[in-house]
């Protein structure tokens, strides 16, 4: 096996998500008729030892829908399943499908929220733990600036990568910034924004501050660390 240094793979990893799914080692679907009972179906996953769902096709090979495990296990969590049921009490029906001509990348993007969305879910959950005594009083909130150095081309959009000071052989990178404070000498991040290409210093810190503070007017001065400077 290569050794790979940090920059190879960094490299490696976009021409990764650009090849084409048929690139991928894949293993034959297990496959059931409509009307197959959950309890049947689990049996079909098990029997595989790798596989974790089932896909469910007419004769024709048309596929209808798809069944987890997961979707099983989450209604017994939930306050119980009649495993005699037919799948389709709980297959996900006309599910999204891609062709094997299609990227990895492709793939990705088809799972996963918009990135606003994404960026939304992940601040909502660095709060819900907060200790709170942050909340009580004002604070200082310091914001930082993290550069991932970058040695693609942008994917949709050039606003994805921002242009900084070289770095591992790259002026290029993916960046983003965070809001924390310090409490009894722990370190709490309270928000995580995309800092885009062509943004300025102002605009990068009032939009993550605002995320930080809920949407509140800053009741005192943000400090800024050494890293955010040069951020233009």
């Amino acid at each position: 096996m290569t050794d790979l240094s940090e920059r190879d793979l960094v490299r490696r990893v976009p021409a990764l998500t650009d090849e084409r799914l048929s690139v991928l080692n894949r293993r034959e679907p297990v496959t059931v008729p409509p009307g197959t009972s959950l309890a049947n179906c689990l049996r079909a996953i098990r029997r595989t030892g790798s596989g974790d769902s089932v896909f469910v096709c007419e004769e024709d090979g048309r596929l209808v829908g798809v069944l987890t495990e997961r979707d099983i296990f989450g209604r017994i969590v939930a306050g119980g399943v009649d495993l005699s049921q037919p799948v389709e009490s709980l297959m996900t029906r006309d599910p999204r499908t891609l062709d094997l001509v299609q990227t990895i990348r492709d793939a990705i993007e088809d799972v996963l929220p918009p990135i606003a969305e994404l960026e939304r879910r992940l601040n909502r959950a660095l709060t819900t733990e907060l200790p709170k005594a942050l909340r009580r009083k004002t604070r200082m909130i310091a914001i930082d600036l993290t550069l991932i150095p970058y040695h693609g081309q942008p994917a949709r959009d050039k606003k994805e990568i921002y242009r900084g000071e070289p770095k591992s052989g790259t002026t290029h990178f993916h960046a983003y910034a965070t809001a924390a404070v310090v409490h009894k000498g722990h370190r709490y991040t309270l928000a995580l924004t995309r800092v885009e290409y062509g943004e300025t210093m102002k605009e990068c810190k009032g939009r993550t501050e605002s995320v930080a503070r809920g949407g509140r007017k800053a009741e005192r001065p943000m400090p800024t660390l050494p890293s955010t400077r040069g951020l233009v």
